[in-house]
Order: structure tokens, then C-alpha cells, then sequence
């Protein structure tokens, strides 16, 4: 695939990177909006003032907009506040939402570093290759 699309792998490895991490705040979506519903008969997402209205009878893809919103606001640690939990069952959950998103954040840093080095290397072996050709045909012409 990388050879007929031209890309190196450098590129997929970023784009898997990014899949998984689209992966993960997808779960955590989706167990945010049902933990959520599950233990609390007044939920986050029934309070007007917190998410601009009561998704309570609102489309299921609004549902889950909403909820992957708040997921990837937390877990890149921007978190506007405009959503927050409203109980003690939504608040450990999000604590636990927190400490996931640190520990991804910190998986993409080290994988992006780690691809991006190993970028590096291969066009360094490149170019030493093209210096070991100009040379060689330095010395022939």
C-alpha cells in the first residue's frame, strides 16, 4: 500500500497513531454518555444550561457529537467547562477520563517522537546515498 500510494511509512504510522487515538476518545464517548445515563436520574446532558440544551430526546448523533466533544476537550486537557459532571458517579468517571487522556497523550508524544526520528534517519540514509553517487560520478566524468 505504501509503495502504490507513495507514501512512506513514516505517514501511516502517523495516521495509525491518529486512528487509535480517534479510536479510544470514540469508546470513552460512548461511556461517558452511557455511565452517564446509567447511574444518574439527573445527567449532564439533561441540564440546558451545561450543554446549550436537553439532549434527552435529541437524535442519537447529536448524543454522541456532544459527547466526543467533551471527551476530546478533556482528553487533550482544554476542557472549556461548558460540559462538566454533575454527580459523584460522572465525576470519577471523568477523573479516570483525565488520567486516560494524559496517559494517550503521552503515548502520541513518544510514538509521533519516535516517527518523526525515525523520518529523520531514513533521509539522512538518502542522503548519504545521493553524496556516495555524486562522488562516483564526480570520479567518472
Amino acid at each position: 500500500l505504501e509503495d502504490s500510494l507513495g507514501f512512506s511509512r513514516s505517514v501511516f504510522e502517523l495516521l495509525q497513531v491518529l486512528v487509535e487515538v480517534f479510536f479510544i476518545a470514540h469508546l470513552m464517548a460512548c461511556i461517558w454518555w452511557g455511565v452517564s445515563d446509567a447511574v444518574s436520574p439527573n445527567p449532564w446532558f439533561t441540564q440546558p444550561s451545561m450543554v446549550y440544551k436537553d439532549l434527552t430526546h435529541q437524535p442519537v448523533g447529536e448524543k454522541y457529537l456532544f459527547s466526543l466533544y467533551f471527551t476530546l476537550t478533556t482528553m487533550t486537557t482544554v476542557g472549556y467547562g461548558d460540559i462538566f459532571a454533575s454527580n459523584n458517579g460522572e465525576m470519577v468517571l471523568n477523573i479516570l477520563l483525565v488520567l486516560l487522556g494524559a496517559s494517550v497523550f503521552g503515548y502520541v508524544i513518544a510514538n509521533v517522537s519516535t516517527i518523526l526520528e525515525s523520518f529523520d534517519r531514513v533521509q539522512s540514509v538518502q542522503r548519504s546515498r545521493i553524496e556516495v553517487i555524486k562522488e562516483y560520478l564526480s570520479e567518472k566524468g
